[in-house]
């Protein structure tokens, strides 16, 4: 019989299945590969393995079983009866050495006898022995060969639990990640990187986590160099949020398997290659949210302006918001008087990212008095920003109006107003004379004219002398 000779083929596999030669050297089956003498058969964790033997019988090795591959699987290996019939001369001197109560190992052949240790050249062997210790006496006697099932050899008694771990060189595994699906901004998430198959040297796996949904600030950025140790099948690592003042929920980042480094593996391949997370608001105990969930907008500007400047005001906000935020801002009177300022409700916009926006107020250049009159610019309302919560902290600035000085002494035309009296060229004697007193800016406040009438040629008793005063009313002109 040929040495080393195919005994069997694998027709199909499912699941783990090895072969382990006499030098424990094992490597991985897949269909069509063949079997050999001395060969063990190997299945672990559900494997399944469909062989068809040389003279094409068809044998099933079960899952987790182990079985031994001879010679004696196949009609077409299986030894001849002439290799395995007993020498007549060695039959005797057994047959002699039982009856006088001698020693068997005395009758048979030394293994290095050759071909001449039994009759005709005929060689023997320890099952040979067997058959004829019960009592059969034929010339010849052939192997009981053919088993109604496969011989299991169960290595000293334990089952082979670091198959994988201990033979990988030509294995094909699966690594994945897994991980939670939400996470409460602020908090960790946990992912886990496992491996179908046990490393038999450390398996280092990079992680990459990105953003999908999310603005920056939300999500800590890491690159992770995850280790799944030798013998292991798993590892875990965690990825931080950051609880902020911006309306998270809905926004999604991913954590993927970017790269993967020793493990000694034939291949590695990727099964669930990355884990979409939802970012989640902060809620419950964070009732009523936290300085960490808080933006806060304020107003700034001028203490005072000169009548007929233009005061600069300023809206800012402690957080950049994430889209742009609209502030309503109303300008209104304290003490000033109408005219001395354009009231508006002006609407300031923050761009998404930045943290301030300016407007101005336009005072006008007049014939009043103003020192000392004041106005406020106050937000009214906010619109968008993307904030969780939006607090006003200073939410108004008061001005005082200055009148006009240096440069503008004397007062120029804006800044004076015109008193003057018309009346009647002529009267008739013992009729009344009407006369208007007239400004040509109204007044403030009520404005008192004392006229007096005196003679000019009048003779005493043609004209009644009076001194009258006339009072202009705030707002008019003339009276």
């Amino acid at each position: 019989m040929a040495i080393n000779q195919p005994v069997a083929t694998v027709v199909a596999v499912i699941g783990e299945a090895y072969a382990r030669n006499a030098d424990g050297a094992m490597r991985v089956l897949k269909a069509g590969d063949a079997l050999y003498e001395g060969e063990v058969v190997i299945t672990r964790n559900g494997g399944r393995v469909e062989l068809a033997t040389s003279d094409g019988q068809l044998l099933e090795v079960q899952p987790n079983e182990t079985i031994a591959i001879t010679a004696e699987l196949s009609d077409t290996t299986r030894p001849t009866p002439q290799e395995a019939a007993v020498g007549d001369a060695t039959i005797d001197r057994v047959i002699q050495a039982i009856n006088d109560g001698g020693d068997i190992d005395d009758a048979i052949d030394a293994p290095a006898a050759g071909l001449n240790g039994g009759a005709g050249g005929d060689g023997n062997s320890f099952v040979r022995l067997l058959r004829i210790t019960e009592g059969v006496d034929p010339l010849e006697f052939e192997f009981g060969t053919a088993r109604p099932g496969p011989e299991f050899v169960f290595d000293g008694g334990t089952g082979d639990d670091n198959v994988s771990a201990v033979e990988t060189a030509g294995v094909t595994a699966v690594i994945s990640i897994s991980g939670e699906s939400s996470v409460i901004e602020g908090e960790s998430i946990t992912y886990t990187i496992s491996v179908d198959k046990a490393p038999t040297s450390a398996l280092t796996v990079n992680v990459v986590t990105g953003h999908i949904t999310t603005d920056n600030g939300d999500l800590i950025p890491v690159t992770t160099a995850v280790t799944i140790a030798a013998g292991a099948t798993s590892t875990t690592f965690t990825v931080s949020t950051l609880d902020d003042a911006y309306a998270d929920s809905g926004e999604q980042f991913t954590a993927s398997i970017a790269s993967t480094s020793g493990g000694g593996y034939g291949s590695l391949v990727l099964g669930t290659s990355s884990v979409t997370t939802t970012i989640l608001d902060q809620v419950g105990s964070d009732d009523p949210p936290g300085a960490e969930d808080t933006a806060t907008i304020s107003i700034a500007g001028a203490a005072s302006v000169v009548e007929g400047e233009v005061a600069t005001y300023t809206v800012s906000v402690d957080k950049a918001p994430a889209t742009a935020l609209t502030v309503n801002v109303v300008t209104g009177h304290i003490t000033t008087d109408n005219g001395d300022l354009v009231p508006v409700t002006t609407a300031v916009t923050i761009a998404a990212g930045s943290t301030s926006a300016t407007f101005n107020v336009t005072t006008l250049d007049d014939a009043y008095a103003d020192s000392g009159e004041t106005f406020t610019a106050s937000i009214a309302s906010t619109s968008g920003g993307g904030y969780e919560n939006l607090v006003v902290g200073t939410s108004s600035v008061t001005t005082t109006i200055l009148d006009q000085v240096g440069s503008d002494n004397p007062p120029g035309a804006e800044d004076t107003a015109t008193i003057s009296i018309a009346g009647q060229a002529s009267v008739i004697e013992g009729e009344v004379a009407t006369y208007t007193v007239s400004v040509d800016k109204a007044p403030a406040t009520a404005l008192t004219v004392n006229v007096v009438t005196g003679h000019i040629t009048t003779d005493n008793g043609d004209l009644v002398p009076v001194t009258t005063a006339v009072t202009i009313a705030a707002g008019s002109t003339s009276a």
